[in-house]
């Protein structure tokens, strides 16, 4: 996916990493996208924690999944793999608020699970 990304859009900066340990300079980014993978996060506290302070002001982070939240559980329920239940919106607004993080956007549907915070 990545490599699709970095061909169609050769100005956008792509990582493959864990974010927790992601070193890019504070305030540097406009957006980032966690797709598909936010349930594997082991410490998600540290990993928006640092996504916020890379984050601009009115920078945006994106956590979507394009198979939605039953995709997730089947997961959970039949795989060894670390993989926890995607969040509500109520438990992002308490995880993203200290953060000066705001939820902007949110959509919990069948094929489609999205959530769009604003930093302040």
């Amino acid at each position: 996916m990545l490599q699709r990304v970095q061909h169609k859009y050769p100005a956008v900066r792509t990582f493959h990493t864990d974010i927790v340990s992601l070193a890019l300079a504070s305030t540097s980014l406009d957006a980032i996208f966690m797709n598909g993978m936010y349930g594997n996060i082991a410490d998600k506290p540290a990993a928006c924690g640092n996504a916020a302070r890379m984050l601009r002001s009115g920078g945006r982070l994106v956590v979507s999944h394009p198979e939605g939240r039953a995709f997730v559980d089947q997961l959970r329920a039949t795989s060894d793999l670390f993989i926890e239940s995607l969040p509500t919106k109520e438990e992002f607004e308490l995880l993203l608020e200290p953060l000066d993080l705001k939820v902007i956007a949110y959509r919990d549907e069948p094929k489609l699970y999205l959530m769009v915070a604003r930093k302040s």
